[in-house]
């Protein structure tokens, strides 16, 4: 049975970056950078409310990767999300949320240096087993 996802404080703020593409639009919608957001109506994971990842820069790859179809550049930004959910099904740090403020773009250079960074963090002093999941990242 799949896990029922949870819901952070409602006044909490999570920050994160999300993925649009060269417009600066997710799924259509357009976004500003320094602009709030607010979602109407039900917040569903993967179908409803503002996205974006809190764990691994790499996860938004998935989602918006590096460069579209048609050659061009994709655009990041880092956002605070309140009214957040998470679903524990999820292999990668995707949430949703109910509110979204595009605080600042990222370029692709610094998008590069912390996913770098996040690996490091995330595979530094986890001892000397070479595996499980610790051994997949650093890989």
């Amino acid at each position: 049975m799949a896990k029922k996802p949870t819901k952070s404080k409602q006044l909490e703020v999570v920050k994160a970056i999300k993925g649009f593409d060269a417009d600066l639009k997710c799924r259509d919608y357009q976004y500003e950078i320094g602009k709030n957001y607010e979602h109407k109506g039900r917040v569903v994971i993967c179908a409803s409310g503002f996205h974006a990842c809190d764990g691994s820069p790499f996860d938004v790859w998935g989602y918006y990767g590096p460069v579209d179809a048609d050659g061009r550049l994709a655009r990041y930004a880092d956002v605070s999300l309140s009214g957040v959910l998470r679903d524990g099904d999820q292999n990668d740090s995707k949430i949703v949320a109910a509110k979204i403020t595009i605080d600042a773009e990222i370029n692709l250079p610094d998008f590069i240096r912390r996913a770098v960074s996040w690996v490091i963090s995330a595979t530094k002093g986890k001892g000397d087993d070479p595996s499980g999941y610790y051994a997949q990242i650093g890989s």
